[in-house]
């Protein structure tokens, strides 16, 4: 020890347990004599020797041990601080040594040189003049005093902790770097477990660069029990020791936005990577852990009409629809489908007209300049928030009252009829059925256009008159007292899909025949999951007059309108081609019946031949499958109604649907399923696999001529009806079969003309087809009358509708002094019996309406 330095401080040695107590009193013995003045260094506590440091201040104190398999003796250390310089010192036969660094801090780095000679052990040789390194962080030095090991495996996790950097080149920095304590720890675990994976036993582990241990010496090479020295053998019996670093993995995250929710995907061969937006509100999904350097090609596949927008890291290197990336670390990739070729326009409650309209940032703040701005095939973007403008005039004029120009006069012959002319919302056609201009909710249920207080001759929701290839969605409309939420007239190719419709607020007790969607003299116009609402609609959606029309997935509800006219939540009226499934009319109640005509949830009819523009003369061929009337209250005449006095020939398909309750009124005048009278050119009607439930009426009635053409009744159920399961007060020539019904709990269980009725109890689970293939299934969606494998529950936009159609709105002024309706709607017929009284879901709610029915949603 270099004692001519007062500031440097004795540091007792290590106990070495192997060594008889005289020699270590003797090494003891020897150190305090060095210490008191006078004498050289070594001995068994180890020796330190000047070095750069400065003279002065606090002293730090740092001993430890070098070993290998073996303690390495009579070996130089060196040792190097953030500040007191440089300093070394030699080990002792049991590889310990102590080194005071004047006026130093850590961190601190050390290294061993074993020297000139190999040291030979029984469990593997160190060859000469191998270098180890050690490390202390600042935290582990307590009270300037610190353990630092210099070992293989100190070494190693240097090395780990360290990469790409090597522990040479750490410790010959000018000045001590600071190692990470996340990397030290990371490196520490992972030699731990290859030792474990070695056969080593590493309980007593608690630090290998900083615990105290006992190395077995030359001397003494078989009887140490120390858990690190044991470990040291094993490492160094397997030559130079390397820790395989655990395979490194990364994970690709996508998120894809596609808010027309058209179906398109990502996926990736690697990592099982497949993403869909089916919310329409953006989704994100991960790969599973993928190796580094893993190279990685996302496919994008657009829906018809779309195309990919790549962006995070395949923001360049997408290219189409695909992106090739490397793994080499965790990646975030975002891709946007957008209508493919069209031009993108925005509008914003926060825009402004005199912007560009390009960008969310430089959005219009009108319809109106956006539509009349726009090229056909284009795609209008809405920002969230509440809009106070209609969105119409596509492809003609409004054929509509505008008091402005006419004068206040609602009576004049001809009607006064306003043509666009820049000063309305014109919008362009599109340009295809594939390059549709398109009308958006940027998301889901965000944008909301409330007619209450616009301007005067536009309080209309959205008006499609002679349009073509249009498409809108992701919009409720409402309170239009100057037409319908929805109005369609004499267009083609027409897609709307996500839209609420509520509260058409008529203005006097004779604007009676709104619709919440109205189709007249259209060709080619789908209607699908949307909704409609609130008072004053006569009809939930009506087609008329048109062809090839479809709604699919809607729910509607019937909330009262200023007299007792003709009510309907769904409705076929003079159409041909076209068809209604999986729609839902739910707490049907038209309240008191001042008109004596039909009111019926599902509702086809033409009650007179019909000319230009309407595309056809009367009614055709049309299906009904998988629809729903359920919780139907009231004076209502039947939940399925059919007639025609002016046919054109066909065949009405009526298949897989489910009607659930009937008002109260009783008798012969109510039926879950009516076939009246046609007196046109003779439709067939085909009822199949139906279920028609607790009817407080007649079950099913057919009526007497003028007569359908033929009617076929197969595979039905009708089960609790207070009176005729089957009433057929037909006669004559008409051709009448039926095969393969079930009837239960009726006063009279009879089927005309069917041989196999079955009358047991059907013991009924709701939406299951019940046994011998009777009955109606809606468990899976039909799309244009083919019934598919896709899962219709959760009933698509579930949560959406009950926000809407449970809130408390009053509706028009007109409502609560409407005969026979009072108070707010949520007091009619969805009260206290109803869905939103329940406080269930959508798909909950119906599947629970039949006896002993549990929902698994």
């Amino acid at each position: 020890m270099n004692v001519s330095n007062p500031a440097l401080k004795c540091v007792r040695p290590q106990k070495d347990r192997r060594y008889p107590v005289a020699v270590a009193m003797l090494s003891i013995s020897l150190i305090v004599a060095a210490c008191g003045g006078g004498g050289g260094g070594g001995g068994g506590g180890g020796s330190s020797s000047g070095g750069s440091g400065s003279p002065g201040g606090s002293s730090l104190s740092l001993s430890g041990t070098a070993a290998g398999g073996l303690a390495i003796p009579n070996a130089t250390v060196t040792i190097k601080c953030a500040t007191g310089g440089t300093q070394t010192g030699t080990t002792n036969a049991a590889g310990v040594f102590s080194i005071s660094i004047a006026s130093g801090a850590g961190p601190c780095v050390a290294a061993v040189d074993t020297g000139a000679a190999a040291i030979v052990s029984p469990n593997g040789n160190i060859p000469a003049h191998t270098i180890y390194h050690g490390y202390i962080a600042a935290s582990e030095i307590v009270s300037n005093a610190g353990t630092i090991n210099i070992t293989p495996l100190t070494e190693e996790i240097l090395r780990i902790a360290l990469n790409p950097t090597t522990t040479a080149a750490f410790f010959g920095q000018a000045s001590v770097g600071t190692i990470s304590s996340s990397a030290l720890a990371n490196a520490e675990s992972q030699v731990l477990t290859d030792l474990s994976g070695r056969g080593a036993s590493i309980g007593g582990i608690t630090a290998l660069r900083t615990q105290s241990f006992t190395a077995l010496t030359t001397s003494n090479t078989t009887t140490n029990p120390d858990v690190i020295d044991t470990a040291l053998d094993l490492v160094v019996a397997s030559g130079s020791y390397t820790v395989t670093p655990p395979a490194v993995t990364y994970v690709v995250s996508t998120t894809v936005t596609d808010y027309q929710n058209s179906g398109s995907t990502v996926t990736a061969a690697v990592g099982a990577v497949s993403c869909s937006d089916a919310t329409t509100t953006g989704t994100t999904c991960a790969s599973a852990a993928i190796g580094t350097g893993t190279p990685m090609t996302l496919t994008a596949t657009p829906a018809g009409g779309y195309g990919a927008i790549w962006g995070g890291a395949c923001a360049s290197a997408g290219t189409g629809n695909t992106c090739n990336i490397t793994v080499d670390a965790a990646k975030s990739v975002t891709v946007r489908f957008d209508p493919k070729g069209s031009t993108i326009w925005w509008v914003a409650t926060t825009g402004s007209d005199s912007n560009n309209g390009r960008t969310p940032a430089t959005a219009y703040a009108t319809f109106h300049k956006a539509l009349t701005s726009m090229s056909g095939g284009d795609t209008l973007y809405i920002d969230d928030g509440t809009y106070h403008e209609s969105i119409g005039g596509f492809g003609g004029a409004y054929s509509r009252w505008d008091t402005s120009v006419c004068g206040g006069s609602t009576t004049s012959t001809p009607p006064c009829v306003v043509t666009i002319n820049g000063s309305r919302n014109e919008g362009p056609n599109g340009i295809s059925s594939g390059q549709r201009t398109k009308i958006l909710g940027y998301r889901t249920h965000a944008v909301k256009i409330d007619a209450s207080t616009a301007p005067n001759g536009s309080r209309i929701g959205l008006e499609i008159f002679k349009g073509q290839h249009i498409e809108v969605a992701n919009i409720v409309f409402m309170h239009t007292p100057d037409m319908g939420p929805v109005h369609i007239e004499q267009a083609n190719d027409i897609y709307i899909h996500q839209v609420g419709a509520a509260f058409p607020d008529p203005t006097s007790a004779s604007d009676n025949n709104r619709a919440h969607f109205f189709v007249g003299d259209s060709n080619a116009v789908v209607i699908e999951e949307s909704w409609g609402w609130g008072y004053g609609g006569r009809y939930g959606v009506v087609f008329h007059g048109g062809t090839n029309n479809v709604a699919r997935r809607n729910v509607f509800r019937y909330d009262g309108s200023p007299d007792g006219q003709p009510k309907a939540g769904v409705t076929l009226y003079s159409e041909d081609n076209t068809i209604a499934e999986n729609n839902i009319v739910i707490d049907f109640n038209n309240g008191p019946d001042n008109t004596g005509d039909v009111h019926a949830p599902l509702f086809s009819t033409c009650s007179s031949a019909l000319s230009a523009p309407s595309l056809v003369t009367g009614l055709g061929s049309i299906g009904w499958y998988g629809n729903m009337a359920i919780n139907t209250t009231g004076q209502t005449n039947a939940n399925f109604f059919f007639d025609s006095l002016c046919s054109i020939g066909g065949t009405v398909t009526v298949k897989d649907n489910i009607v659930q309750g009937i008002g109260a009124s009783g008798g012969t005048t109510v039926a879950g399923l009516w076939v009246s009278n046609d007196t046109g050119t003779h439709l067939d009607i085909v009822l199949q696999n139906n279920t028609i439930y607790n009817m407080n009426g007649r079950g099913v009635r057919v009526d007497a001529p003028p007569r359908w053409n033929s009617v076929t009744f197969n595979s039905n159920i009708v089960d609790l009806a207070t009176g005729q399961c089957f009433q057929d007060v037909s006669a004559g020539a008409r051709t009448f079969t039926s095969a393969g019904n079930q009837v239960f709990g009726c006063s009279t269980t009879s089927v005309p003309n069917d041989a196999t009725t079955v009358t047991t109890d059907p013991s009924l689970t709701f939406l299951l087809r019940g046994t011998g293939g009777r009955g109606a299934t809606v468990d899976n969606r039909y799309n244009n009358g083919t019934l598919t494998g896709t899962v219709l529950w959760p009933f698509p936009n579930e949560t959406n509708i009950k926000t809407d159609m449970c809130q408390a709105d009053t509706g028009g002024s007109n409502e609560t002094s409407a005969a026979g309706w009072t108070g707010k709607y949520y007091t009619r017929g969805h009260g206290a019996s109803g869905w939103c009284a329940s406080g269930k879901t959508l798909t909950k709610y119906i599947w629970e309406q039949l006896p002993g029915s549990t929902s698994p949603y």
